[in-house]
């Protein structure tokens, strides 16, 4: 696999204006985050992420290192590569050092070089993975204290990555529950899995499955760009 990672990118800082605004939104409404409950053993040191677990405040390093299983220009594809892969989806336009507005399946980020390559090593035993590199991808663009207590920014990246959201352009008034002007209505859906019997063998697999993350009203105004939500609606 010929990757549009292996150069490091000329371009200078690429711009994730309205993907930041939606992390910010999403901070918020969420009030912290989890990890995705799909898990590998793995090596486990060197594991980063900026605020380390067990700190108060945010340390940041000097870089973030990935493992790059899989890229790809559609999120959707990457999250079902990432289903059956393992790993997670990155947004590209966070790091500097990486090719923007890519969608990356990843695994990391890892505070060194040695952790990530040891993780590479890992990947490649038995001859899985072939294609599978490492990557320093600098420090991300985010701006400091974005997230409060002990959730990592990195876990906001990672939902960024794992959401899928949906906008659609509403004139509005058409009823009380929604704004009276033009507006931008945001749907926010997640990938999740379902069990599934093959029917020939009896034996039980999974197969992946989108699933409404339940935000209730999340609107942007078209006019000033701020965003409205409504939880429960009592026209």
């Amino acid at each position: 696999m010929t990757s549009r990672f292996m150069e490091p990118t000329r371009r200078g800082r690429p711009r994730a204006t309205h993907s930041l605004l939606f992390l910010l939104a999403l901070n918020g409404i969420l009030g912290g985050a989890g990890c995705k409950a799909r898990a590998e053993a793995a090596p486990a040191s060197g594991a980063a992420g900026g605020r380390i677990p067990g700190t108060s405040s945010d340390v940041r390093v000097a870089s973030d290192f990935f493992v790059i299983t899989s890229t790809s220009t559609s999120q959707t594809a990457a999250q079902g590569k990432a289903f059956d892969i393992g790993g997670w989806v990155l947004p590209t336009d966070f790091y500097p050092a990486l090719q923007p507005h890519l969608f990356a399946v990843v695994r990391g980020p890892y505070r060194t070089s040695a952790a990530a390559t040891a993780q590479l090593r890992w990947l490649q035993k038995g001859g899985h993975y072939k294609d599978a590199y490492l990557k320093e991808a600098g420090r991300p663009l985010l701006p400091d204290g974005i997230v409060n207590g002990m959730v990592p920014y990195t876990v906001l990246l990672e939902l960024l990555g794992e959401l899928s959201v949906t906008v659609s352009e509403r004139k509005g008034g058409d009823n009380g529950c929604e704004p009276e002007e033009p507006y931008y209505d945001v749907d926010v859906t997640r990938m999740s899995a379902e069990p599934v019997i093959n029917d020939a063998t009896g034996a039980t697999d999974a197969r992946p499955k989108r699933l409404d993350l339940g935000l209730g009203g999340f609107w942007v105004s078209k006019a000033t760009g701020a965003i409205q939500r409504m939880l429960i609606c009592t026209e």
